[in-house]
Formats: C-alpha cells, sequence, structure tokens
C-alpha cells in the first residue's frame, strides 16, 4: 500500500534497487494466500486501507494511489534423463519454477481545484496526484515513441516515485491493461479529455511478456556444486577475516606512526630548546670572555702605568740623591772656609 488512513502514521516511502534494476520497497505488508476466498480476503483488508476523502466533484474521493501486488507462483518436481559428471548417463529431478506477478494500480483521478473548491490539505494532495499522473503519461508517451522504447533515449522513472514502482509493469517483461473511467458532465469536458488521451497513450505501449522459469536440480552435480559454494564461501569468509586483520594491523601502524610522529615532534622542540640554551650560554660565555679580556687589557695599562710611575719616581729619588750629595760637599767646603 502506497498510503495509510491516518497521515500521522504515513511516513516516507522508501524504494531500493538492487543490482538488476528489481524495485523493492521495505515493510511492505504480504500475505501468503492458497484459494480465491484468502485472496478476497486481502483485497478487502487493502481497500479499507484507502485514502478517500470528500470535495465539491466527488464525495468518495481517492486521495492516494494504491497498488495491490499479487505475486503467482508454481513449482513442479519433473524428471530429466542427460549425461551428469561423475555419476554417467541417468535420471535426475528438477523443479521448475513459475512465477508471475500482478499489479491492481488504482490510480486518483486527476482533478481541478477550480471544480474540487479543495482548499488546505485538499488542495496539496491533488497537486501531488496531479503531478504524479502527469510524470506516469510523459513515461507512457515515451514508452509509446519507437524511439525511446527501443533503447535510444531516456525515459523517467524515476521522477515518481509511481513510476519507479510501477517501472517492471510499464515496460518489458509484462502485459498491460488499463481501464480509465469519465464523466458525462460537461462542465468535465477538459479532464475527460485528459483521461482520454492519457488511455491512448496506455494503448500505444508495446510489451513483450516472456516466460519466467527457474530450473532447480537435486542431483550429484547440485551437489558438486554446492560443495563448491561452500568452498567459495569459506575462501570468502576467510578472505573477509584477512581483510580485517590487515585492516586492524594497519591501522595499528598507522597509531604507531602517529605515535612516532609525535614523539618526533617533542624530541624536535626539545633538541631545539637545548639548542637555544646552548646558543644562549655560549653567547654569554662570549660576553664574559669579552669582559675578561677587556679587565685584563685595562689591568695591564694599568700596570704599565705603575711601571712609568716608579721609574720617574726612581729618576726623581736619583736626582735629589745627587743634590742632597752636591749640597753636603757644598756645607763641607762652607765648613771648611769657615775654619780657615
Amino acid at each position: 500500500l502506497l498510503s495509510s488512513n491516518t497521515a500521522s502514521s504515513s511516513p516516507s516511502l522508501a524504494i531500493n534497487e538492487d543490482r538488476r534494476g528489481n524495485v523493492n520497497i521495505p515493510n511492505l505488508t504480504e500475505w501468503k494466500v492458497t484459494n480465491i476466498n484468502e485472496l478476497l480476503k486481502v483485497i478487502e483488508i487493502a481497500e479499507e486501507k484507502k485514502t478517500t476523502g470528500s470535495t465539491a466533484m466527488n464525495e468518495r474521493s481517492s486521495r492516494s494511489h494504491t497498488i495491490f501486488r499479487i505475486r503467482y507462483e508454481v513449482k513442479k518436481e519433473e524428471d530429466e534423463k542427460e549425461n551428469v559428471v561423475g555419476v554417467g548417463r541417468g535420471s535426475r529431478k528438477k523443479v521448475v519454477t513459475t512465477t508471475s506477478t500482478l499489479n491492481l494500480v488504482d490510480l486518483a483521478g486527476s482533478e481541478s481545484v477550480r471544480l474540487t473548491g479543495a482548499k488546505g490539505v485538499r488542495q496539496k494532495e491533488g497537486g501531488k496526484i496531479n503531478q504524479s499522473l502527469l510524470t506516469l503519461s510523459r513515461v507512457l508517451e515515451k514508452l509509446g515513441n519507437k524511439e525511446y522504447s527501443s533503447g535510444g533515449g531516456h525515459i523517467n522513472y524515476r521522477d515518481s516515485k509511481l513510476t519507479r514502482i510501477l517501472k517492471p509493469s510499464l515496460s518489458g517483461n509484462a502485459r498491460m491493461g488499463a481501464i480509465c473511467c469519465i464523466s458525462p458532465a460537461v462542465q468535465y469536458s477538459e479532464e475527460t479529455k485528459s483521461t482520454l488521451d492519457f488511455a491512448t497513450r496506455t494503448m500505444l505501449v508495446t510489451t513483450n511478456a516472456k516466460s519466467n522459469e527457474v530450473v532447480e536440480h537435486d542431483d550429484a552435480l547440485v551437489a558438486e556444486f554446492e560443495k563448491e559454494m561452500e568452498r567459495i564461501k569459506l575462501e570468502t569468509v576467510q578472505a573477509e577475516e584477512r581483510r580485517v586483520q590487515m585492516e586492524k594491523s594497519l591501522h595499528e601502524a598507522q597509531d604507531e606512526i602517529k605515535s612516532l610522529k609525535l614523539q618526533l615532534q617533542r624530541e624536535r622542540k626539545a633538541a631545539e630548546k637545548e639548542k637555544e640554551d646552548i646558543m644562549w650560554e655560549l653567547m654569554s660565555t662570549t660576553r664574559r670572555s669579552k669582559e675578561l679580556e677587556d679587565n685584563m687589557q685595562t689591568t695591564l695599562r694599568a700596570t704599565d702605568l705603575n711601571k712609568q710611575a716608579m721609574e720617574l719616581v726612581r729618576r726623581q729619588a736619583k736626582e735629589l740623591e745627587k743634590e742632597n750629595q752636591e749640597y753636603e760637599t757644598k756645607v763641607k767646603e762652607l765648613f771648611r772656609r769657615n775654619r780657615q
């Protein structure tokens, strides 16, 4: 179901695609039925969940598109005679599974705000309905064009969730039929023409339905294949374990490298600090050596001055001593003369 009765319980519809392009919708409600009565019961449950509302055009107007998907599966067991690897010619059993999918799509009708008089939530619902129908109509138009249907052009299935879900039914391995409802009222002639145009586009779409059969064998060859599959699975698990171990070792190596880088940065900073301290000490030593050298030069200059002063004192002392001797000689000469 594409919608629930209550808006609060209607989450955003998630759509997934596998590698083969098959569309899957998570959390869908699925029942297994085995007879027509059970099928009709499920259809009734689905009909009850359909969202409807009242507008000026329709008292019970569909407010959502509804898709009811029936998957039909038949399994038959048959005998098959052929050469089997490791066994020789003999008989083996095969199970042929035939599957078909019937999509019953109830599309909400296109609406004109001018005629429905919708406002607020109803108006927004009508806009969403018209947008999805327009996208579906464009896809049908391209599918009816041989240039596009033969693979020569891009068909915009992804423009809406409705066309993505209906992609297998619209093209490829499918058969398609459409029932379009119109009104004979004159005031709705524009909507009637739009519906007939939609039906015309639907009729131009060409599909190519094929039988969907899957053959399964239960013999020695299958056992061998299963054994090979188990071996491949085991190797895959072992390879995955090795990959995980390698990733773990890689992470440990990366952590070790980070740790070494941090340690190297710390050691580099310490070495730079030690270098700065040594340079500072060398500069201090050089400055002190220069001061000592200057002091020695000053001391030497003072010593030279002292020597010159001592020499001058000695010369003056000798001169004084000489003058004293001369004076004593003169005094003695005077004494001698006085005596005479």
